[in-house]
């Protein structure tokens, strides 16, 4: 539950723009999932839902360019 909470805790943050961090977040999400995959093999069938939950959301990122904007300088 660390790995969802420290997530939930990046992309809340009241004083800070949060948008711009979304992508890198889903992406570091969810690089800490598989690795807990790796060295878990029995949590597989725990993890793998979030897992595509995950690719799920990301995948509606990239039809809202509010998040391409957010990314830009």
């Amino acid at each position: 539950l660390k790995v969802p909470h420290a997530f939930q805790q990046q992309l809340s943050a009241e004083k800070t723009l949060t948008l711009c961090y979304a992508i890198p977040s889903f992406k570091a999400m969810s690089s800490a999932w598989k690795k807990q995959v790796e060295d878990c093999p029995d949590l597989s069938s725990i993890i793998e839902p979030g897992l595509d939950k995950l690719d799920s959301y990301a995948a509606r990122m990239d039809s809202v360019p509010a998040y391409v904007l957010a990314m830009g300088k």
